[in-house]
Protein backbone atom coordinates (compact mmCIF):
# COMPACT_ATOMS: atom_id res chain seq x y z
CA UNK A 1 0.00 0.00 0.00
CA UNK A 2 3.19 2.54 0.80
CA UNK A 3 5.39 1.49 -1.70
CA UNK A 4 7.52 0.16 1.22
CA UNK A 5 11.18 0.22 0.07
CA UNK A 6 13.40 -0.18 3.40
CA UNK A 7 12.94 -1.62 6.37
CA UNK A 8 13.76 -1.10 10.23
CA UNK A 9 14.24 -3.06 12.55
CA UNK A 10 13.34 -1.40 15.95
CA UNK A 11 14.38 -4.36 18.32
CA UNK A 12 17.56 -2.93 21.14
CA UNK A 13 19.47 -5.81 20.31
CA UNK A 14 18.82 -6.96 16.89
CA UNK A 15 21.91 -9.37 17.36
CA UNK A 16 21.31 -10.75 21.29
CA UNK A 17 21.29 -14.65 19.54
CA UNK A 18 23.53 -14.77 16.39
CA UNK A 19 22.35 -18.08 15.77
CA UNK A 20 18.57 -17.55 15.98
CA UNK A 21 19.71 -14.40 13.76
CA UNK A 22 21.84 -16.38 10.77
CA UNK A 23 18.29 -18.57 10.45
CA UNK A 24 16.02 -14.73 10.29
CA UNK A 25 18.93 -13.28 7.70
CA UNK A 26 18.28 -16.09 5.31
CA UNK A 27 14.86 -16.29 5.28
CA UNK A 28 14.63 -12.59 5.50
CA UNK A 29 16.82 -12.56 2.43
CA UNK A 30 15.19 -15.28 0.27
CA UNK A 31 11.51 -14.00 1.19
CA UNK A 32 11.62 -10.41 1.43
CA UNK A 33 14.70 -9.07 0.32
CA UNK A 34 14.17 -5.34 0.59
CA UNK A 35 16.83 -3.59 2.10
CA UNK A 36 17.19 -2.97 5.70
CA UNK A 37 18.70 -1.61 9.11
CA UNK A 38 18.89 -2.59 12.78
CA UNK A 39 20.02 -1.72 15.66
CA UNK A 40 23.05 -3.93 17.09
CA UNK A 41 25.29 -4.19 20.01
CA UNK A 42 29.13 -4.03 19.56
CA UNK A 43 29.69 -6.63 22.00
CA UNK A 44 28.54 -9.09 20.23
CA UNK A 45 29.59 -8.59 16.94
CA UNK A 46 31.83 -10.74 14.94
CA UNK A 47 32.97 -10.35 10.57
CA UNK A 48 30.73 -13.97 10.75
CA UNK A 49 28.11 -11.68 11.91
CA UNK A 50 28.94 -8.81 9.72
CA UNK A 51 29.17 -10.93 6.47
CA UNK A 52 25.50 -12.90 7.36
CA UNK A 53 24.16 -8.75 7.70
CA UNK A 54 25.39 -7.76 4.16
CA UNK A 55 24.67 -10.53 2.07
CA UNK A 56 20.93 -10.49 3.72
CA UNK A 57 20.93 -6.36 2.51
CA UNK A 58 21.60 -4.46 5.64
CA UNK A 59 22.43 -1.01 4.77
CA UNK A 60 22.94 0.29 7.66
CA UNK A 61 23.31 -0.32 12.02
CA UNK A 62 22.82 2.05 15.07
CA UNK A 63 24.68 1.76 17.94
CA UNK A 64 25.33 3.56 20.88
CA UNK A 65 28.49 3.95 22.90
CA UNK A 66 26.83 6.68 25.45
CA UNK A 67 29.91 7.89 26.94
CA UNK A 68 33.96 7.85 25.55
CA UNK A 69 35.12 7.61 28.86
CA UNK A 70 35.12 4.08 29.57
CA UNK A 71 35.06 4.59 33.31
CA UNK A 72 32.13 5.97 33.21
CA UNK A 73 30.70 3.78 30.88
CA UNK A 74 31.91 0.54 33.09
CA UNK A 75 30.84 2.03 36.63
CA UNK A 76 28.11 4.87 35.76
CA UNK A 77 26.22 2.73 33.12
CA UNK A 78 27.24 -0.61 33.84
CA UNK A 79 27.91 -1.33 30.36
CA UNK A 80 30.83 -3.46 30.02
CA UNK A 81 31.44 -2.97 26.35
CA UNK A 82 35.14 -1.67 25.89
CA UNK A 83 36.37 1.27 22.99
CA UNK A 84 38.56 -1.43 21.77
CA UNK A 85 35.25 -3.45 20.79
CA UNK A 86 33.57 -0.14 19.18
CA UNK A 87 36.71 0.32 17.40
CA UNK A 88 36.49 -3.35 16.27
CA UNK A 89 32.81 -3.02 15.29
CA UNK A 90 33.55 0.37 13.14
CA UNK A 91 36.22 -1.25 11.42
CA UNK A 92 34.41 -4.13 9.83
CA UNK A 93 31.08 -1.50 9.00
CA UNK A 94 33.80 0.29 6.97
CA UNK A 95 35.20 -2.92 5.38
CA UNK A 96 32.22 -4.64 4.19
CA UNK A 97 30.82 -0.60 3.18
CA UNK A 98 27.70 -0.93 5.89
CA UNK A 99 26.75 2.35 7.16
CA UNK A 100 26.26 3.25 10.49
CA UNK A 101 25.13 5.73 13.47
CA UNK A 102 26.14 6.14 16.76
CA UNK A 103 24.51 7.85 19.76
CA UNK A 104 26.02 9.50 22.92
CA UNK A 105 24.71 10.97 25.94
CA UNK A 106 26.05 13.85 27.90
CA UNK A 107 25.56 15.26 31.29
CA UNK A 108 26.37 11.84 33.17
CA UNK A 109 27.17 11.86 36.65
CA UNK A 110 30.70 12.59 37.30
CA UNK A 111 30.74 13.55 33.91
CA UNK A 112 33.58 16.44 33.01
CA UNK A 113 33.34 18.72 30.12
CA UNK A 114 36.90 17.29 29.35
CA UNK A 115 34.84 13.34 29.42
CA UNK A 116 32.14 15.23 26.97
CA UNK A 117 34.60 16.16 24.70
CA UNK A 118 36.46 13.19 25.24
CA UNK A 119 32.91 11.40 23.67
CA UNK A 120 33.01 13.40 21.09
CA UNK A 121 36.64 12.84 19.97
CA UNK A 122 35.96 9.41 20.43
CA UNK A 123 32.95 9.70 18.23
CA UNK A 124 35.10 10.88 15.18
CA UNK A 125 37.76 7.62 15.65
CA UNK A 126 34.61 5.38 14.86
CA UNK A 127 33.71 7.60 12.10
CA UNK A 128 30.33 7.17 11.41
CA UNK A 129 27.79 8.06 9.00
CA UNK A 130 25.58 10.06 11.34
CA UNK A 131 25.42 10.16 15.55
CA UNK A 132 22.29 11.08 17.85
CA UNK A 133 23.38 12.91 20.68
CA UNK A 134 20.96 12.57 24.27
CA UNK A 135 21.11 14.50 27.80
CA UNK A 136 20.72 11.96 30.60
CA UNK A 137 17.46 11.94 32.17
CA UNK A 138 16.78 9.48 35.19
CA UNK A 139 13.77 7.87 36.54
CA UNK A 140 12.78 6.76 39.82
CA UNK A 141 13.59 3.27 40.91
CA UNK A 142 15.51 2.79 37.59
CA UNK A 143 19.24 1.07 38.35
CA UNK A 144 20.66 4.17 37.51
CA UNK A 145 18.49 6.89 38.37
CA UNK A 146 19.01 5.00 42.60
CA UNK A 147 22.40 5.13 42.15
CA UNK A 148 22.30 8.32 40.98
CA UNK A 149 19.78 9.21 44.31
CA UNK A 150 21.95 7.00 46.73
CA UNK A 151 24.95 9.18 46.21
CA UNK A 152 23.85 12.26 45.89
CA UNK A 153 24.63 12.73 42.24
CA UNK A 154 21.54 14.15 40.90
CA UNK A 155 18.87 16.46 41.51
CA UNK A 156 15.25 15.79 40.99
CA UNK A 157 13.28 17.96 37.91
CA UNK A 158 9.82 15.68 38.27
CA UNK A 159 7.79 13.52 40.92
CA UNK A 160 9.86 10.37 38.54
CA UNK A 161 12.46 12.50 36.54
CA UNK A 162 16.33 13.52 37.50
CA UNK A 163 18.64 15.03 36.10
CA UNK A 164 22.63 14.43 37.52
CA UNK A 165 23.75 17.43 40.09
CA UNK A 166 26.29 19.60 38.46
CA UNK A 167 28.44 21.07 41.46
CA UNK A 168 31.45 22.26 39.19
CA UNK A 169 28.55 24.02 36.77
CA UNK A 170 29.93 22.07 33.57
CA UNK A 171 27.03 20.87 32.53
CA UNK A 172 25.31 24.09 32.08
CA UNK A 173 27.77 24.84 29.16
CA UNK A 174 27.02 21.39 27.51
CA UNK A 175 23.31 21.82 28.27
CA UNK A 176 23.19 25.75 26.84
CA UNK A 177 24.61 24.32 22.90
CA UNK A 178 22.57 22.75 20.52
CA UNK A 179 23.00 19.26 21.22
CA UNK A 180 21.18 17.88 18.08
CA UNK A 181 23.86 17.82 15.28
CA UNK A 182 27.00 18.40 18.09
CA UNK A 183 29.01 15.08 16.77
CA UNK A 184 28.07 15.60 13.65
CA UNK A 185 29.50 19.11 13.03
CA UNK A 186 32.52 17.69 14.63
CA UNK A 187 32.87 14.62 12.08
CA UNK A 188 32.64 16.57 9.25
CA UNK A 189 35.18 19.84 10.70
CA UNK A 190 37.53 17.56 12.75
CA UNK A 191 39.75 20.73 13.00
CA UNK A 192 37.05 21.77 15.76
CA UNK A 193 37.79 19.71 18.04
CA UNK A 194 40.56 21.13 19.75
CA UNK A 195 38.56 23.95 20.06
CA UNK A 196 35.47 22.07 21.43
CA UNK A 197 35.87 23.65 25.27
CA UNK A 198 36.76 27.24 24.34
CA UNK A 199 33.49 27.41 21.86
CA UNK A 200 31.55 24.93 24.60
CA UNK A 201 32.54 27.48 27.49
CA UNK A 202 32.01 30.67 25.41
CA UNK A 203 29.68 33.60 26.47
CA UNK A 204 28.35 33.86 23.14
CA UNK A 205 25.05 32.24 23.84
CA UNK A 206 22.79 34.03 21.31
CA UNK A 207 25.80 33.20 18.31
CA UNK A 208 25.65 29.13 19.56
CA UNK A 209 21.32 29.77 19.36
CA UNK A 210 21.54 30.20 15.39
CA UNK A 211 23.36 26.90 15.00
CA UNK A 212 20.37 24.80 16.44
CA UNK A 213 18.78 24.71 13.03
CA UNK A 214 21.27 24.02 10.63
CA UNK A 215 23.00 21.76 12.93
CA UNK A 216 19.14 19.88 13.17
CA UNK A 217 18.94 20.06 9.35
CA UNK A 218 22.48 18.50 9.11
CA UNK A 219 21.50 15.45 11.58
CA UNK A 220 18.31 15.08 9.74
CA UNK A 221 19.77 15.03 6.50
CA UNK A 222 22.65 12.57 7.88
CA UNK A 223 19.29 10.12 8.55
CA UNK A 224 17.64 10.76 5.75
CA UNK A 225 20.95 8.80 4.05
CA UNK A 226 21.23 6.35 6.51
CA UNK A 227 17.87 5.04 6.05
CA UNK A 228 18.30 5.25 2.34
CA UNK A 229 15.07 8.06 2.01
CA UNK A 230 14.56 10.07 -1.08
CA UNK A 231 13.62 13.94 -0.74
CA UNK A 232 9.84 12.77 -1.59
CA UNK A 233 9.61 10.09 0.78
CA UNK A 234 11.03 12.58 3.09
CA UNK A 235 7.62 14.66 2.32
CA UNK A 236 5.31 11.96 1.91
CA UNK A 237 3.81 11.50 5.12
CA UNK A 238 1.21 9.06 4.53
CA UNK A 239 2.82 5.91 5.71
CA UNK A 240 4.22 8.22 8.58
CA UNK A 241 0.96 9.31 10.29
CA UNK A 242 -0.85 5.80 9.72
CA UNK A 243 1.82 4.08 11.43
CA UNK A 244 1.60 6.47 14.51
CA UNK A 245 -2.07 6.75 14.48
CA UNK A 246 -2.08 2.83 15.21
CA UNK A 247 1.11 3.14 17.45
CA UNK A 248 -0.02 5.79 19.65
CA UNK A 249 -3.64 3.95 19.69
CA UNK A 250 -2.06 1.12 20.82
CA UNK A 251 0.27 2.83 23.33
CA UNK A 252 -2.80 5.02 25.04
CA UNK A 253 -4.49 1.88 26.00
CA UNK A 254 -1.70 0.15 27.19
CA UNK A 255 -0.41 3.39 29.05
CA UNK A 256 -4.08 3.60 30.58
CA UNK A 257 -3.92 0.47 31.97
CA UNK A 258 -0.87 0.41 33.77
CA UNK A 259 -1.35 3.58 35.28
CA UNK A 260 -4.67 2.67 36.69
CA UNK A 261 -3.06 -0.44 37.59
CA UNK A 262 0.16 0.80 39.06
CA UNK A 263 0.80 1.99 42.08
CA UNK A 264 4.03 4.25 42.65
CA UNK A 265 6.57 3.53 45.68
Amino acid sequence: RYSTRNIHFGDDTFNINNVHLKTLLEKYRDKIGLPFTCNIAANNVTEKLIIQLKDAGCTGVYFGFESGVEKIRFEILKKRVTNKQYLETARLLHKYDIDFVTSMMFCLPTETLNDAIETIRFNNRLRPTGSREFYLKMYKGTLLGDYALSRNLSVATGKYEYQTKDDADEHYYVRKIPINGLGLLFLKFPFLIRFAKPIIMSRLDKTLAWLKLPLLLLSYYSMKSFFRMSIWNIWNWRYFFASRKYFFRKRWNITSDFVSETKYR
